[in-house]
This record gives C-alpha cells, structure tokens and sequence, in this order.
C-alpha cells in the first residue's frame, strides 16, 4: 500500500512543480524583456563611409566663391550636428555651414551640398594647402565623416616653356630694364625691336628701336582674359647690316633665354666689352644674398642675341624685361583647373 500511495500524490507534486517552474520562468522572461527594452534607443544616424564626401568647385562668382562639399554616399546626417574644420597652416578653425540651400530642411542627404564661406584672411596663410575636416558630434561621441586637402596657391601665373599665363583676367606691364647689344667691343649699338604676343594677338608698343639709352620703358596692356599667355620677341636688325637679323623668343628652350623668379639667382656673368651686366640691370631686385626678389606676380627675362650661349659675348643682357601682373582681385576664391582639380586662389600681396 505504501507505494500505492506514492505513486498517488506524485502527479499532485508534478503539476505543482510545474506552475512553479513556469512562475519562475514567466518572471524572468518578464524580467529580461522588461531590462531590454529599457535599453532601447533611438536608432544610430547612418554615416557616410571615410572618403565618400568629396569636394567639388561651384563657378561663382569671384565675390561669391564658396567651398563645396557633396554628400556622395551614406544616411543623412542632421546639420546641428555637423562639425567642419579648416586646417590653415597657422592653427584650426571651425567654420558654420550655411543653412540654407540643401540644408534648409536641417539634414544632409546624399546628393546634396555643403557650403563654406571662404574667408580671405582664414585660408591664405602662406600654406601651400587646406585641410578640411567634416565631423558628425552629438554630446560626448563624434565621428568622422571625411578630411580633405584643398590646394592653395596665390593668384599669379606659370610659366609654360617660357610664356607667362596668369591663371586669372589681368592687365600686364612689361618694361624695358635695359638693353646692351654692340657690334664688337665699344662699338656701336645694335637696333632692337621687341614684339610682344598676348594670347593670339601681336603688339609692337615700341615701334622701332629700344636700344637707343632711353631705358626702362613701360607699356600696359589691359583687360586679359585669364590663360592668355604672353611672350615677347626680341629682334636684332641693324640697318647697318652688321649683323644678320635674329629674333628670340622668350618662350624658346633652347638656352637663348633666362626667366627669373622670385628667389633664383642671376648668371653671374660679366657684361661684353664695356657694357653693363645683367645683375647690373637686375641690381633693384635682389636681396641680401644675391637671389633674384620678386613679388608673385612678376618675372624677369634675360636676353641673349649674339652667335653663342658661351664665351665673353654671351652676357644675357642683350635685353632685360621685367613682367608684372596686376589684378583687382581681393578676396580668395575656389577655382578650377584644367585638369579639373579645385585650388583655392589667394590674392597676391
């Protein structure tokens, strides 16, 4: 009978344990699930992946030029939380997007634009370049979305196989340093004419001879467009027939011709006979240490016209000019290169 007996509150007992173990376990899934939820939040913002905002040149006008960056890729990210930097060389500073435009609704979304002020001031330091940071903070997390380097270069020119091309409208001054060309040594001067080539077109601003002692002489032109090149032609003609008429170029490569920069230094090369030398005429452009100083904007030629590149005739004073760009742009502006890059164009001081 005992065991009769045990096997009759045995299912008593089971049933028992069960709502027991299903309490427990109804308990803690409540428990669990009530802790989870409790460590819900508001979903993350989506990012745009490193290298995925690039930047991008807006055709503004100079007064008008921005710094652009396009949301390429990526969720939106809410503009109060956009943090953007300027490394300029000098130091960091933040700059505020505008918030109008694409961020007039308060986010940036793929396939919309970020616009900064540039500021003169700010991004032309000297520094060859500007970092751009983008940052999305929210309190004490942070996260970037992109750093980018902008070329910074001051407005002026290059010089393509020896022409002059402002990258910017100009008007351009070319002078007449000086010239010292005489059929031998102490004898009489040889005539020189100098043409002078902007873009497609050819002035003569000194009809005849300019070597005739009445240096420097100057001439102005106006209103270039920018990428128009210039080059002058220096022409030795002696009516005398002395000697065979010869022109050089300054945009020959062939030797004949020396262009100086800022910081170069000038051959140190004895004038023929009794005529003056280069850095002679040069003499107002130099520093302490003998090195051609120049403004960005400027650049000086040296011409030779004899028979030879080498020997005691070939002094490179034959003509020396002085090009000086001028400009009235004032405040730094995004522009594009040919290659379709975009430099960040600094005025010249």
């Amino acid at each position: 009978m005992p065991r009769e007996h045990a096997r009759a509150i045995s299912p008593v007992m089971g049933v028992a344990l069960m709502l027991v173990i299903i309490v427990l376990l109804s308990g803690t899934t409540v428990v669990l699930f009530l802790g989870f939820t409790d460590s819900l939040n508001e979903p993350a913002p989506m990012f745009t992946q490193q290298g995925q905002v690039e930047i991008s040149v807006e055709n503004a006008s100079i007064t008008d030029q921005k710094l652009v960056l396009v949301h390429e890729a990526g969720g939106n990210v809410q503009a109060e939380n956009l943090v953007v930097k300027f490394n300029t060389g000098n130091g960091t500073v933040e700059v505020e997007p505008s918030e109008t435009g694409d961020l007039s609704d308060g986010a940036w979304s793929a396939g919309e634009r970020l616009e900064l002020d540039i500021d003169t001031d700010t991004v032309c330091t000297g520094a060859d370049s500007l970092g751009v940071s983008v940052t999305y903070a929210d309190g004490d997390q942070s996260h970037v979305l992109s750093t980018q380097t902008v070329p910074v270069t001051s407005e002026g020119f290059t010089i393509e196989d020896g022409a002059v091309v402002p990258n910017s409208g100009y008007q351009a001054e070319v002078t007449v340093l000086g010239t010292g060309f005489t059929y031998g040594a102490g004898g009489p001067n040889i005539d020189i004419r100098l043409d002078v080539a902007v873009g497609n077109a050819s002035y003569d601003p000194w009809p005849g001879n300019v070597n005739n002692n009445g240096n420097p002489r100057s001439h102005t032109f106006t209103d270039q467009p920018a990428g128009a090149g210039i080059k002058v032609a220096a022409t030795a003609d002696e009516p005398g027939d002395y000697i065979s008429p010869r022109t050089r170029w300054s945009n020959e490569s062939n030797g004949w011709v020396y262009v100086l920069r800022d910081g170069d230094q000038p051959p140190n090369i004895a004038g023929f006979g009794d005529q003056d030398s280069a850095s002679s005429y040069v003499g107002p452009y130099l520093d302490d240490d003998g090195n051609i100083s120049l403004s960005d904007n400027e650049a000086i030629y040296l011409f030779e016209l004899g028979n030879s590149q080498t020997g005691s005739s070939a002094d490179f004073q034959d003509v020396v000019l002085l090009v000086t760009l001028q400009t009235e742009r004032v405040t730094a502006s995004v522009e594009e290169t040919t290659t379709g890059e975009s430099v960040i164009v600094c005025p010249t001081t």
